[in-house]
Formats: structure tokens, C-alpha cells, sequence
């Protein structure tokens, strides 16, 4: 959170330097940052008497930012295995229908469609590197923080072998939608008819089924082999251990 209220005020501070007042802004920032001192080092490498090492960046985040609002994300929770299985699902009369397998194709299919008709657009009338850097509203200097300064600050710790997981992007999910918004109605730009509200509209109502769907599994499954973990009924019912699973690098 810390690294996206930086991100926000320094494109904030880009686009207004009268915005806010920033040095009281910074020297309240500085002593409220105080405490992550301990976990600074540690990322570093000092804290455990290691030398600092550079490892090769991951840019898992740049690559979920443009996945996550269409459907792709749930291997993360559930796990290769159980992905597979929830793909299948739901049964009916003990066969598997492959209805979320169908749903999954279909949002793979409005995501290419998407891009396809943004970069026509944008071609049509090329944005300046300004607008997409740092924005030419409210709401594009918003996505610009998160994408190059939430994204990047991510980015840039795992050059020391810090992790970068999927739940980080949890407090950008609303900007990431307004983000896939926005591109849906940008593929709009010059054409002859306009399709963004029939393709924002499937995306809601797949999106919607694909977590309803996800939902049902994880509380049909209980223990789940993925981040997940075991839901609520299977550690109250002693069925698996209340600590979830423990995390790894996802790239």
C-alpha cells in the first residue's frame, strides 16, 4: 500500500506541484515508514548477514495487469491440479460439463478482440507519450501511478530477490478494472459501430460466472492445493491445518 500511495503522489505532485502540500506529506511519510526499516533490510540482504544479490526482475505484474479482468487468475488460488478440475466442472449427474472450461475460452476470445480493436484505434489517433505516461485526467494519471509506479516499485524489488505475488494487485483491482473500462470503450474511437458496451457487458457477466463458479468449487473442494488453502468448513472441521500453504516466487 505504501508503495502505491508513492506511486500516486509522485504523479500527482508530476502533473500539480501545488496539488497538495507535500513537504508535510513527505515528513509524515518518512516517520510513518520508520517501522518498515527491519523488512527494508531484510529485502536488501542485510538483516540476515548476506550480501545484497541481484536476481533476474520478474514482470508478472505487467503480465496480470493486462490478464486479470479477463477470467485469467484463478490458478493462483486453486493450483495446477485443482485449476484443471474446476475447468471441468461443474458436474452434472457425475459428468463433467466443462462449462467454466467454455467460459474461460470465450473470455480469452473478447480479450483478443479488445486489444484488436484498441491498437486500431490508437493507431488511428496515436495518444502522446505524455497521456500515456502520465496521464491527461483524473482518472488515465490514476492508472499511469499504478501501472508505472506500483508496478515498477514491485518490479524493481525483485532485481534483490524479493517475491512478487498476485494478491499485491488486490489493492489496484478497482483501478485495474477502470483500466479494462476504459480500453473497452477506447476500441469505440472512429468506428462505424459501437460494440464496447456489448463486449463490456459479456466480460461482467463471464467474469461474474467464472468467480460464482470458483466460489462453488473452493466450498465443494475444502482443501485446496493452491494459495487458497482449506476454506472455513474444512479447518473448523480438523480436515486440514488452518495455516495455508506456504507461498513461492509466481513469475
Amino acid at each position: 500500500m505504501a508503495f502505491l500511495a508513492l506511486a500516486i503522489a509522485a504523479w500527482t505532485l508530476i502533473q500539480d506541484r501545488g496539488a497538495f502540500p507535500w513537504l508535510g506529506w513527505l515528513a509524515g511519510s518518512v516517520v510513518g515508514a520508520l517501522p518498515a526499516i527491519p523488512w527494508l533490510l531484510q529485502v536488501l540482504g542485510h538483516g540476515s548477514g548476506a550480501h545484497p544479490h541481484l536476481t533476474a526482475p520478474s514482470i508478472s505484474f505487467y503480465l496480470r495487469w493486462f490478464a486479470q479482468f479477463f477470467g485469467y487468475g484463478a490458478q493462483y488460488t486453486l493450483g495446477k491440479h485443482d485449476f484443471a478440475d474446476y475447468l471441468a466442472g461443474p458436474q452434472a449427474g457425475g459428468l463433467a460439463t466443462h462449462l467454466m472450461g467454455a467460459v474461460q475460452v470465450v473470455l480469452v476470445a473478447a480479450a483478443i478482440a479488445v486489444l484488436v480493436r484498441a491498437v486500431r484505434a490508437a493507431l488511428r489517433a496515436p495518444p502522446s507519450p505524455r497521456a500515456i505516461l502520465l496521464g491527461d485526467s483524473p482518472e488515465t494519471l490514476l492508472i499511469a501511478a499504478a501501472f508505472f509506479g506500483y508496478g515498477g516499485l514491485l518490479t524493481l524489488v525483485t532485481f534483490v530477490g524479493a517475491g512478487s505475488y498476485r494478491h499485491y494487485m488486490i489493492v489496484i483491482a478497482p483501478i485495474m478494472a477502470l483500466w479494462t473500462t476504459m480500453v473497452v470503450f477506447w476500441g469505440d474511437r472512429g468506428a462505424r459501430r459501437a460494440w464496447a458496451r456489448p463486449i463490456l457487458a459479456t466480460l461482467c457477466v463471464l467474469a461474474a460466472a467464472m468467480s460464482l463458479g470458483l466460489l462453488a468449487y473452493i466450498d465443494q473442494k475444502g482443501v485446496i492445493a493452491g494459495e487458497f488453502g482449506a476454506n472455513w468448513r474444512a479447518q473448523q472441521s480438523g480436515a486440514a491445518p488452518v495455516a495455508s500453504p506456504p507461498l513461492g516466487r509466481e513469475d
